[in-house]
């Protein structure tokens, strides 16, 4: 069935958007893109409309996901924002001594985290000389291409999630494999299928509607039931900086996120999915696509009100900033800058710093040392400087830095002539914070030669929504190459990331090098240890997330 009159008009009416929210260099603008947002609404509601009414062409839905798609977080480390001033401060961000209220930040006994910090110039070009990307300088990295290996996408599924107005839209499909390689999807040959990355957009003709598991499905009013857990959840931890939550907080918690995304229905479609095709769930990896204060969620463990959460049946899960995104990372990293993955153990750069009383870092590094063996282990503990951390966090396969987060909502940015809210957040070092900022603001950083990169502290994957953008640490992280980043979007209990890390190396060392989603399984397999068979443990768990590349 071919497209009717109504909906060329509104595909008609996407490409003028599109061309309005892009510079004239391509990137997206992210004022326009909020700007416009409504508009995009509009389409996605027409196409919707089109949908239900069985008037549409058998691609409607693809286009739908397409849309949405773009919605979502554009590329932060080629915005104007290099040029953002703190409020109506005429010098530039990293020139200010400070950039946050003078409030004390909290220091809790065995609580890996700080609310609000005196955060100090990040520009650390005056501090080091080695103020580039330092891994050509380290003896044991080696070049590689792997990218004569084909990735097979059969088992992967797609979440996506998107809002129309106060309606929340909710779409699995299984697609992906199309999506990455286009026209050479089928292809066996290793090389046309790795230089088959020609095109990045999301083109719908090349994808089958027939892969849609779920949906679209529109759950009426759940935009401000999310939005109200988000602030509830967040909210809480900011009052009680404690992580000792109040009876049944978690399963009430769960139980409302739970209705508002619809997770019963989510979760039979990919179980009825699987057993079609004779798959088990722990081979299955599931990207999950949100938007807005979905971001700020523990998306990983929706369901946990109907007896298991998708962490605890699903082998994998991933949160992705986008399609478009991860198509990149997943091309930049397998084919132009992948390491060697044929090692038996990665290498480790371990970066500590203890600036406080009860923080077990020793105990942490030591673990580290035993699993991954001495020689795959570089330590930069106990006092690591921020110094430390620009020279040498690509040196090794994985960047794991163990202590505290910061995490400043009250920080305001000039984006082109717009103030917006900015959090700053950032892992506390010896010397101070380096900030999501800083990441922005300086051309040094280069993330993607790394398999993976962990902050096992507090609050560092928080963010706040702008627009259907997530605003922090990770998605800036992830704008710097950063492909793979396992962090919590809540406080941590020392003794939890402690166990949290042991668990998260052993199955590193078990998953490396032998499974196409080794660092998603990784993940999963570790938050099913921690948490228990009987979820006992969840309340202090729950706020680790994994995002990027599988």
């Amino acid at each position: 069935m071919g497209p009717s009159v109504i909906e060329q008009q509104l595909d008609e009416k996407f490409q003028e958007l599109e061309q309005k929210v892009h510079s004239s260099n391509g990137v997206i603008n992210l004022m326009m893109q909020v700007q416009h947002r409504p508009d995009f609404e509009e389409v996605v509601k027409g196409y919707y409309s089109l949908y239900t009414s069985k008037r549409g062409s058998d691609h409607i839905v693809l286009k739908i996901l397409k849309v949405l798609d773009r919605l979502r977080s554009p590329d932060f480390g080629r915005l104007s924002v290099r040029f953002a001033r703190i409020g109506d401060s005429k010098k530039r961000v990293w020139e200010s001594k400070t950039i946050s209220q003078k409030t004390p930040w909290y220091r809790l006994r065995k609580h890996r985290s700080t609310e609000t910090r005196n955060f100090r110039s990040t520009n650390l070009r005056d501090e080091s000389p080695l103020h580039k990307d330092n891994s050509n300088m380290v003896d044991f990295i080696e070049e590689s291409a792997s990218g004569k290996d084909i990735l097979d996408f059969s088992k992967v599924i797609v979440l996506h999630f998107g809002f129309i107005g106060d309606d929340l839209l909710v779409t699995l499909d299984s697609n992906l494999g199309e999506f990455v390689y286009g026209l050479d999807s089928l292809v066996t040959d290793n090389k046309i299928r790795a230089n088959s990355f020609s095109d990045y957009e999301y083109n719908e003709t090349l994808l089958s509607p027939y892969n849609v598991i779920f949906g679209p499905k529109l759950i009426a009013g759940a935009k401000p039931k999310i939005q109200s857990l988000s602030s509830a959840l967040h909210g809480f931890f900011n009052e009680n900086p404690g992580i000792n939550l109040p009876p049944g907080f978690v399963d009430t918690f769960f139980q409302s996120l739970d209705e508002a995304v619809g997770a019963e229905e989510i979760m039979s479609a990919i179980e009825e999915w699987a057993s079609k095709r004779k798959y088990s769930l722990k081979d299955v990896c599931l990207l999950i696509a949100p938007v807005e204060d979905l971001f700020t969620l523990p998306l990983p463990f929706i369901g946990h009100s109907l007896g298991q959460s998708l962490v605890s049946r699903i082998g994998g899960v991933s949160i992705i900033l986008s399609l478009l995104s991860f198509k990149w990372n997943v091309k930049d990293y397998h084919w132009t800058g992948s390491i060697n993955i044929n090692k038996k153990n990665p290498r480790i750069t371990f970066f500590s710093a203890q600036d406080s009383e009860g923080l077990d870092l020793a105990e942490e590094a030591n673990h580290i040392n035993k699993i991954f063996g001495k020689k795959n282990c570089r330590f930069f503990d106990g006092n690591a400087t921020r110094s430390d951390f620009v020279s040498n966090y690509s040196a090794g396969d994985i960047c794991w830095f163990a202590g505290h987060g910061a995490f400043d909502s009250s920080t305001v940015i000039q984006l082109e002539e717009n103030l917006i809210k900015f959090p700053l957040s950032g892992p506390v070092f010896k010397d101070g914070v380096i900030t999501n900022l800083s990441l922005l603001t300086t051309s040094h950083w280069n993330f993607k030669s790394l398999w993976l990169t962990v902050f096992n502290c507090c609050v560092i994957g928080k963010s706040i929504a702008f627009g259907p953008n997530p605003l922090g640490f990770v998605s800036c992280l992830y704008s710097t190459g950063g492909n793979s980043i396992i962090a919590s979007v809540l406080p941590v209990n020392d003794d939890d990331a402690i166990n949290f890390s042991k668990e998260l190396s052993r199955q590193i060392t078990k998953n490396y090098g032998k499974k196409l989603f080794a660092r998603a399984f990784s993940f999963g397999e570790a938050i099913r240890n921690c948490i228990g068979s009987d979820y006992s443990n969840l309340r202090s768990y729950f706020g680790y997330t994994f995002w990027g590349n599988i």
